[in-house]
């Protein structure tokens, strides 16, 4: 197409130089102002055909960066299970030594020796992290039990209130609309000097699930990047999180709001059951 643009382009040079010689006649004048037109039109066809390709090829790229970060995701949640799972088996193990330990120092009669290993066993159980009660929703469980041990690594103080049973929303989609949140939540945590706080309640009503979270700002948010994009160093391959939220939040025709009040940060998202 490019070829047959530049082609036509060259004819109608050299008509143009036939006609300033005032060797043309009144015919090929008339098909020389015809190519013109011709010649502009392909011109903007041309344009506009490489404009869409751009467009395609450019969501394309796009959309296979998407679908390459929610992979990563996946992966990274399995193998959060997976470490999780582990350490409680690993966990569950040394608590049978434990405890086979205990019992056979109670028949001997080492009253002093028991209680004393019991007030250690104690202190070492307060170190677990306490694991998420059944909220109904599959992904739900797994987004607040990896929430809970991210939040434990980095200091923050995470509490979260299930009222229902959050079974309406598809569980892919609740997982990664609330491991979405809780990065973006965990990462404004990290940045804050003071006390760390994040806070979820998750209730579902009769036609729509409503989700509020809180989390601690070091600075205002709103101010500082009020269209919520990736400050990472590589922007181009981050800010999926908010993305993928917006997405799941307009595939349930639901709302999503936030806004600020003393040093915390909150939003507050309604999905309809019904979509």
């Amino acid at each position: 197409m490019i070829a047959g643009v530049l082609i036509l382009n060259l004819l109608i040079g050299l008509g143009m130089f036939e006609l300033e010689l005032g060797k043309m006649s009144e015919r090929l004048r008339c098909g020389l102002i015809i190519c013109l037109l011709v010649g502009e039109f392909g011109g903007i066809l041309l344009l506009e055909t490489v404009y869409r390709k751009l467009g395609e090829y450019q969501k394309e790229k796009m959309e296979l960066k998407f679908r390459e970060q929610q992979e990563k995701s996946r992966r990274e949640n399995l193998m959060d299970i997976y470490r999780i799972g582990r350490e409680i088996n690993h966990w569950r193990h040394d608590m049978n030594g434990k405890l086979e330990v205990l019992y056979r120092l109670q028949n001997r009669g080492c009253y002093q020796e028991v209680e004393k290993n019991m007030e250690q066993l104690c202190e070492e159980l307060k170190q677990y992290p306490k694991l998420p009660q059944e909220t109904g929703n599959e992904g739900l469980n797994v987004a607040l039990m990896k929430a809970i041990v991210r939040c434990k690594d980095e200091g923050i103080k995470f509490c979260y209130v299930v009222l229902g049973k959050a079974n309406k929303i598809d569980s892919i989609d609740m997982g990664n609309l609330m491991w979405n949140l809780f990065s973006n939540g965990i990462e404004a945590c990290q940045k804050v000097q003071n006390e760390r706080v994040m806070e979820v309640v998750v209730r579902d009503g009769k036609d729509e699930t409503e989700i509020r979270l809180e989390n601690s700002v070091q600075e205002s948010v709103l101010k500082q990047n009020p269209k919520l994009q990736s400050k990472k160093v590589h922007g181009e391959k981050h800010g999926f999180g908010m993305e993928t939220i917006y997405m799941l939040v307009e595939k349930y025709h639901g709302e999503y709001c936030c806004w600020e009040e003393e040093n915390r940060f909150i939003q507050e998202i309604y999905l309809k059951h019904n979509q």
